[in-house]
């Protein structure tokens, strides 16, 4: 082997290790140690694909989803002259930045093209099926666009060598599909295995959105008995698990994902003392005070976000959620005053154009 393609497959291997790890900066140097590489190399035209492979790569770790978009199309004309599986490979990684960039049409029908170029390829149909389970997931719940982004991110269109991320996240997708489909002992039990899963590897974020499934989960069987009994002992579990997620992502400074939690808390507060009066005025008070500094907080994350538009209909659902959450407390408390100065608050303050720029985009 010549030296340099000892030094591109070196390389090559610290940049995807870079990127798994988040190390984005060091990452960058290496993708571009890579460019200057591969045309040397005994065989450029690989070489030069798989370069490109990992530049588009490098661009979704960095959330700049257009651009990797673009890295993407560009390398299929590279694509076809090597085969129909790299041109697989490439279809794949469009699939996945237009499922980030909110198509989700587009994203399927490039999945639909990959699959078979793909066929039973060990190092990328479990990637395509997963992404494909995502893309379900992010089609009916818009708000898990960021977990779903970072799973994707650090996946790219391989799973050599994090295999094991995968196999948590398809536990997490498959859980959430029994559920959907009614099989909430089934649902509850796979969660449970994550759970297992994600305290043996010491892995907290991950077990911070498997407690967040698990009180989902929880909540609808609440709403699902008669049992009033029954009802109020899954609606216990529901809240000390979001309690406990939301302690998670606080303490590691995920100042939107612990926003989110208080969304989806307020919403089951809400939920629980609509049908059963059961929630006390100093729970009801703290709910309240806490989902108006979720809005703020989710508001202000949402100035940061320019490009894709599956993160604005994130910011869409949860604001919406939030303030109709919080205008449900508001009234519970008998809180007059306090519901009036939200409206005003929301409609003087907050640009709801950002909200509605989705609509716009589409």
């Amino acid at each position: 082997m010549r030296l340099e393609d000892q030094q591109w497959a070196i390389t090559f291997s610290v940049a995807q290790s870079l990127r798994f790890a988040n190390k984005l900066e060091e990452a960058e140097k290496r993708v571009a140690a890579l460019e200057e590489l591969a045309p040397r190399t005994l065989e450029p035209v690989q070489r030069t694909f798989l370069t490109k492979i990992e530049r588009a790569a490098l661009f979704m770790c960095q959330g700049q989803h257009n651009q990797a978009a673009i890295a993407y199309r560009n390398i299929q004309a590279l694509a076809r002259s090597l085969g129909t599986s790299y041109l697989g490979i490439v279809l794949l990684g469009v699939a996945q930045t237009e499922m980030m960039l909110g198509d989700y049409a587009a994203a399927e029908l490039n999945l639909n093209r990959a699959e078979p170029l793909i066929g039973e390829d060990p190092n990328h149909a479990p990637t395509l099926q997963l992404t494909r389970a995502y893309l379900r997931l992010l089609s009916a719940h818009p708000e898990w666009v960021s977990s779903v982004s970072l799973a994707i991110a650090q996946i790219g269109t391989t799973i050599v060598t994090v295999e094991p991320q995968v196999s948590k996240q398809i536990m997490l997708v498959q859980a959430h599909r029994l559920h959907l489909e009614g099989r909430h002992d089934e649902a509850l039990h796979t969660l449970e295995a994550c759970a297992a899963l994600a305290y043996d590897q010491h892995d907290v974020c991950f077990f911070s959105d498997v407690l967040q499934q698990q009180a989902f989960v929880h909540q609808r069987l609440a709403h699902a008995t008669s049992d009033v009994d029954e009802a109020a002992q899954h609606h216990r579990i529901a809240m000390r698990k979001l309690s406990q997620a939301r302690a998670i992502r606080q303490e590691h400074g995920h100042k939107l994902s612990t926003a989110s939690i208080d969304v989806t808390a307020a919403e089951y507060i809400v939920q629980w003392h609509d049908r059963y009066h059961g929630v006390s005025h100093n729970e009801l008070r703290e709910a309240f005070q806490r989902i108006i500094a979720a809005m703020r907080t989710i508001y202000s994350v949402s100035q940061s976000i320019a490009e894709s538009r599956t993160r604005y209909r994130f910011v869409r659902s949860r604001l919406r959620h939030a303030f109709e959450a919080a205008c449900s407390l508001s009234l519970f408390l008998g809180d007059t005053p306090a519901l009036s100065a939200l409206i005003v608050e929301a409609t003087a303050q907050y640009d709801w154009s950002v909200v509605h720029k989705a609509d716009t985009d589409n």
